[in-house]
């Protein structure tokens, strides 16, 4: 037995194709991006002072699972400590790791850093593997949520990562970037906020699908009633880390692919 576990090798996305997991952190987000010879990270879930985080118990033992090595760019969309409480794990683990976030000075101050990491809203788009990624601009307002770093994955089949996005953040993304905000999965923005997934913001990014990042009988009520029933309305999917345990896609020009690791895989719609 010992030797098939040795042996197994995770598949790799071929070119043109790549894989999201999105982690099972609790209350928090931590998401591990893979293409054929690429690794991103967008988030490290929640940490406290004492040193445990996250990034300890899901994050780092994904990155050796999947064997992606040290990740090419590491994401923390914005300061909030269910998004970047990893950090200092996260840098223990892969010292010297590029870094880019959406509040880099808050997040330089909050963590003692050295430096602060370059923002991800100066960052042009770049492509992996035949893969496009690119960052949202269109900013609104000073606060730490609506800086959140926006990322969209797109091998013609497209996954929008949100951050803590509320409406007033949305509805400039709407302004600026209309039908082309489009994807196949949206990473809830703000774990189902009230103050999030607006009307005008679903109705553009038109998602089949939508994951929430969160924990079982959080103290907030996410997602909020009201957010679960617009997303219905639409007829989109839900999913949600609480219920579903870790969530991955699996995405290429013709196929894409969802499957949760508690209960059967559920495979929306499958060539591979």
């Amino acid at each position: 037995v010992a030797v098939l576990l040795l042996a197994w090798q995770p598949r790799r996305p071929e070119f043109g194709e790549f894989q999201v997991r999105v982690l099972d952190v609790g209350m928090g987000t931590s998401v591990l991006v893979l293409t054929r010879n690429h690794s991103l990270v967008y988030d490290l879930g929640p940490g406290g002072r004492n040193g445990s985080s996250a990034a300890d118990w899901t994050l780092l033992p994904a990155i050796l699972r999947y064997r992606s090595g040290k990740p090419d760019l590491a994401v923390i969309s914005h300061v909030d400590r269910d998004h970047s409480g990893g950090l200092d794990s996260f840098i223990d683990a892969y010292p010297g790791a590029a870094l880019l976030s959406g509040t880099p000075r808050e997040l330089a101050d909050r963590f003692e850093l050295p430096s602060v990491a370059p923002s991800c809203h100066d960052r042009p788009d770049w492509h992996w593997d035949g893969v496009e990624f690119r960052f949202l601009q269109a900013l609104a307002g000073d606060e730490t949520n609506n800086r959140s770093c926006v990322l969209l994955i797109d091998s013609g089949h497209r996954v929008l990562l949100t951050g803590d996005i509320e409406s007033r953040r949305e509805s400039s993304l709407v302004a600026e970037y209309g039908d082309a905000l489009a994807a196949d999965v949206l990473l809830a923005p703000h774990h189902g906020s009230a103050t999030s997934s607006s009307a005008g913001f679903l109705d553009r990014v038109k998602p089949g699908y939508a994951i929430f990042t969160l924990s079982r009988g959080n103290r907030w009520g996410f997602p909020a009633a009201g957010v679960s029933e617009r997303y219905r309305q639409r007829g989109i999917r839900l999913f949600d880390s609480a219920r579903d345990g870790a969530i991955s896609i699996f995405a290429g020009p013709d196929e894409l692919r969802i499957e949760v690791q508690r209960g059967a895989p559920r495979r929306i719609w499958r060539r591979w």
